[in-house]
């Protein structure tokens, strides 16, 4: 098990088993309507926190199943490939739909988010 430390990058701690598509190519989404690059990113940034946090719940439960079409959805959002782990980190560190979103926009912008280490997530029943 990787431990994370507070205050370190979630990109380097995970850079073996987690990648994310370099921002650029998440910019180029045809379901982003705008004009200027800057207006791609705050339309981006905002389909981000309003996925996050809207559907906060339903994606907490395909987090800890490990799939699911909210988790796959979010991923697609993201640019991430073999990221679950992170995510199970930020649902420990973050107790709200918005401080969700907001700790994925920052990790997706290459901030540094604190999280916890998991603890045995053994199985998940319905």
């Amino acid at each position: 098990m990787c431990l994370l430390f507070a205050g370190w990058p979630l990109a380097a701690v995970y850079a073996d088993s987690c990648s994310l598509a370099p921002m650029a190519e998440q910019l180029q989404q045809p379901t982003l309507r705008a004009d200027k690059v800057q207006h791609a990113e705050f339309e981006y940034r905002r389909q981000l926190l309003r996925f996050a946090n809207g559907y906060y719940g339903s994606l907490a439960q395909d987090i800890l199943r490990g799939e699911g079409e909210y988790l796959h959805a979010l991923q697609r959002l993201m640019g991430a490939e073999g990221c679950l782990d992170t995510y199970r980190q930020l649902l420990l560190q973050e107790t709200s739909g918005l401080d969700f979103a907001l700790a994925l926009w920052l990790w997706r912008t290459g901030g540094e988010v604190n999280t916890v280490p998991a603890q045995d997530w053994g199985g998940v029943t319905n």
